[in-house]
């Protein structure tokens, strides 16, 4: 995957450093601690092999070979063409990425005062846990003008996320997981 330089983004860059808001990025780690689970992404592809034959999971321990991001990004690439290609997706992601929901009554209370005080809270975690404990809604990566406009403060403000975001509710899965370039 090729990441795209925030300096091709002229427009972003200005609106961000001309506006008061705190800007939060949250990865797993604050999933993990606010829903008190332990889905890391190994953990997280790891749950996908009991939806595979045991041929398949022999190739899936197989590219996740040294745990290094290439090789986890290659150990998704494949597991979600598997279930994809077999119809088991969707009950994968409900049962790990869908089931996830806020607990951690601490976090939840320092996720809310960030919120009432206007700033931003962006994530590369693909749940709703964020939206959740704070009752509002999701905008992802493929809706970069809408962001802008949040950013902004001329839109409601939403939990940004960066990797996209699953929700089975509204129908909605664009995360960046995998390479469809392998």
């Amino acid at each position: 995957m090729t990441a795209s330089k925030v300096s091709n983004y002229p427009k972003l860059m200005q609106t961000l450093t001309s506006e008061q808001k705190l800007i939060y990025l949250c990865g797993a780690g604050a999933s993990m601690s606010l829903a008190e689970h332990r889905l890391s992404w190994p953990s997280w592809i790891l749950a996908g092999k009991s939806y595979q034959t045991i041929s398949e999971q022999d190739e899936l321990d197989k590219l996740i070979g040294t745990w290094s991001a290439d090789d986890l990004i290659d150990a998704v690439t494949y597991l979600l063409e598997k279930l994809k290609t077999t119809g088991s997706y969707e009950d994968y992601m409900n049962k790990t990425v869908g089931s996830l929901h806020p607990v951690n009554k601490s976090f939840i209370e320092a996720l809310r005062k960030i919120w009432r005080a206007g700033d931003l809270i962006t994530t590369t975690n693909y749940d709703l846990t964020i939206e959740e404990a704070v009752n509002c809604s999701a905008v992802s990566y493929s809706f970069p003008a809408e962001i802008l406009s949040i950013i902004r403060g001329d839109s409601e403000n939403k939990v940004i996320h960066l990797h996209g975001v699953y929700d089975r509710l509204n129908n909605i899965d664009d995360i960046v997981a995998d390479d469809p370039h392998i």
